[in-house]
């Protein structure tokens, strides 16, 4: 059997490379993720506070729908709750004076998907007794899941 050489070729190998987490790139990485996580928090602290007021007028809803309502009561109970939540997010001094077609047009264009109709309904029907009357229970359930899908939903 012929031997080529190479069992009798020493090589050499390279010294082994210290690790170490004592690099300044460790220490660099280290502290701009602890920094990335403590903005991502900060940012979800400052959201939950910001959309406080949606879950209060979420609760406020809820403790409607299990109440006994005559109708007009729940309708103008849903305007006002309309009215407040929409100026808790934009701003009295934008929207106290808006009423009529303005504020239909305000609700609608702050939130795509709305149900129109029965936006209309709740501004027509808290000045009127007679239509706020004719409003059946379903009507009036799906006027209060209308009102919950604007509050939930809205720019």
């Amino acid at each position: 059997m012929e031997t080529t050489g190479l069992d009798t070729i020493q090589l050499y190998e390279p010294e082994v490379v210290a690790f170490s987490f004592d690099a300044i790139g460790w220490t660099i990485l280290t502290y701009a993720i602890v920094l990335a996580v403590l903005v991502i928090i900060a940012l979800k602290v400052k959201a939950f506070y910001k959309n406080k007021y949606r879950r209060d007028a979420a609760k406020e809803l809820d403790k409607l729908n299990g109440k006994d309502l005559k109708a007009i009561d729940l309708i103008k109970h849903l305007a006002v709750l309309l009215k407040h939540t929409a100026m808790r997010s934009f701003g009295r001094e934008q929207l106290a004076s808006v009423s009529g077609n303005d504020w239909l047009n305000f609700l609608q264009g702050k939130c795509k998907g709305i149900n129109t109709n029965d936006l209309k309904l709740i501004a027509e029907a808290s000045y009127n007794e007679t239509l706020a009357d004719s409003i059946t229970s379903n009507q009036q359930k799906k006027l209060i899941q209308t009102v919950k899908y604007w509050i939930n939903h809205h720019a």
